[in-house]
């Protein structure tokens, strides 16, 4: 039997399968850009940009897409960031992230219902890294 060594320990990169599940509340699709920064208890890390060619983040379904990004230890943080709205009425709503890696279970971060993130350039979303 052939062993597997774990994806990508040679290497400075490592997958991570990222699930985003937008409200039923969202309109039915979106154009704006969507930027997830996710990270570790000591920084960010890992980028995700959805722009104009990229999925369209649809009402009441869950995309999921494969990120390349830095390797981690156990991931506990996400920010969302919402920008460059084509229509007045584009007010994406994300219910839940889903970031799984290659060492750790999964780690969900949900975000209060009925939230529009807003296109400010800040970013917005959950820190679990503390316990809060």
């Amino acid at each position: 039997m052939k062993r597997k060594k774990p994806q990508n320990l040679d290497k400075l990169n490592c997958n991570y399968r990222v699930s985003i599940k937008t409200s039923c509340l969202s309109p039915f699709i979106t154009y704006d850009r969507i930027t997830l920064v996710f990270g570790n208890v000591t920084r960010y890390q890992t980028v995700y940009i959805n722009s104009m060619g990229g999925i369209r983040l649809e009402r009441c379904l869950t995309d999921v897409v494969i990120i390349e990004g830095p390797c981690q230890d156990k991931i506990c943080k996400m920010t969302i960031f919402r920008s460059g709205s084509v229509y007045n009425y584009d007010s994406w709503i994300v219910e839940y992230v889903t970031v799984e890696d290659y060492k750790n279970p999964p780690i969900t971060f949900y975000y209060e219902p009925n939230y529009i993130i807003p296109d400010d350039g800040v970013g917005y979303g959950p820190d679990y890294c503390h316990g809060d």
